[in-house]
């Protein structure tokens, strides 16, 4: 491996800075191949009659690069010589044998030389100085939040970026869970979220999914939020929003379920053989199969509760007073009629006697 860079000096009114000295010392690895120099020591150039200095055959790496404007071959013909020094850190790659411009690879440069004849100004700096730090292995500090983390990089700005700035997908959001609504019912359905770019520098379209198949599209983003009508729905249905991005591909958001289920149903009633559409008529309760509490109210009646017989029997009621009142329950199955005519068998749990009731009462499953 082979490198042949070159440093071309100018004032800041583009004069040469002809004889002006260059030195290189090797960081990274910390050595360097030549004839005229021994492990680990620098190469000093002087700049020529166009400003260049360069230099042949260096070892691929990280170089501290001194320059001094102050000409020590011959100082009475450097009218620029009280120039501040200037140090900056180059990365030099294998150039094959090509001359490259060593400007081109500067990791950091801590001073400029300026034409007032005073210290040099602080113009920028990545870091005050290059020390290689092995930044690619997992944090050991006995922290959860943080053990174990491998953020990776070969210098401290490097690590440093990447543990408290690191690259931040855009996100996509959609108004996700689930929804159930009465089997026999035909609500109207919105779909809708905002896409967050964050640090992504392209998002081209996006697509909303209706049941893993195509459904709408996002054409123009930004803008960022998005919002989509089903309406009239019947059946059961999932939707999920994929955006398409240039730096982290594909990202998806949660996913929004639609489900239709037949309602538990509670309450008071004095009819003795309740049952289809005057069951319905009670308060409904449309949500899955689970432990329920409900408050009752109701003087000289008979407590009502019921659902899909397809679900189990109840294995325990409690009254307002955590008392245990399941044997004053008597269980019958009965058909339930609900919206646009869905029939379905119930299991019907009836009070035993009429009785004043008040309060929450819960039912176990």
């Amino acid at each position: 491996m082979a490198s042949n860079v070159y440093f071309q000096f100018i004032d800041s009114v583009s004069n040469l800075l002809i004889g002006s000295r260059v030195v290189l010392r090797a960081y990274q690895p910390p050595y360097f191949e030549s004839s005229s120099v021994a492990y680990g020591g620098p190469i000093q150039i002087y700049s020529d009659d166009n400003g260049i200095a360069t230099f042949f055959d260096l070892v691929p790496g990280v170089y501290k690069c001194s320059f001094s404007n102050a000409n020590a071959n011959s100082p009475s013909t450097n009218t620029l010589q009280n120039f501040a020094n200037t140090v900056f850190y180059a990365n030099i790659p294998d150039t094959s044998g090509s001359l490259v411009n060593g400007f081109t690879y500067i990791i950091t440069s801590s001073y400029s030389p300026n034409n007032n004849n005073t210290n040099g100004s602080a113009s920028y700096s990545l870091s005050s100085s290059y020390v290689y730090f092995d930044g690619d292995r997992a944090i050991t500090r006995n922290d959860p939040d943080f053990i174990g983390i491998n953020v990776g990089g070969t210098d401290v700005v490097t690590f440093l970026n990447n543990f408290f700035f690191p690259f931040v997908s855009a996100t996509v959001s959609i108004n996700s869970g689930t929804t159930y609504y009465e089997i026999g019912s035909s609500p109207d359905i919105t779909v809708n979220g905002i896409i967050v770019p964050n640090d992504e520098t392209m998002i081209s379209t996006g697509i909303v999914y209706k049941d893993s198949s195509v459904w709408n599209t996002i054409d123009t983003i930004p803008p960022y939020p998005y919002s989509f009508a089903d309406n009239g729905v019947t059946d059961n249905h999932s939707y999920q929003t994929v955006i398409q991005t240039l730096d982290n591909g594909n990202i998806s958001s949660g996913t929004k379920t639609v489900s239709f289920i037949a309602p538990f149903i509670y309450g008071v009633s004095n009819y003795l053989n309740l049952s289809g559409s005057i069951l319905h008529a009670l308060t409904l309760d449309v949500s899955p199969l689970g432990n329920k509490a409900y408050t009752i109210t109701g003087a000289t009646t008979r407590l009502r509760f019921a659902y899909p017989a397809i679900y189990p029997d109840i294995t325990k009621v409690l009254d307002p007073n955590l008392f245990v009142v399941t044997s004053a329950l008597i269980q019958t199955i009965v058909p339930m009629v609900g919206l646009n005519g869905f029939t379905e068998n119930y299991k019907l749990y009836t009070w035993n006697s009429v009785a004043n009731f008040s309060g929450v009462y819960q039912f176990l499953f």
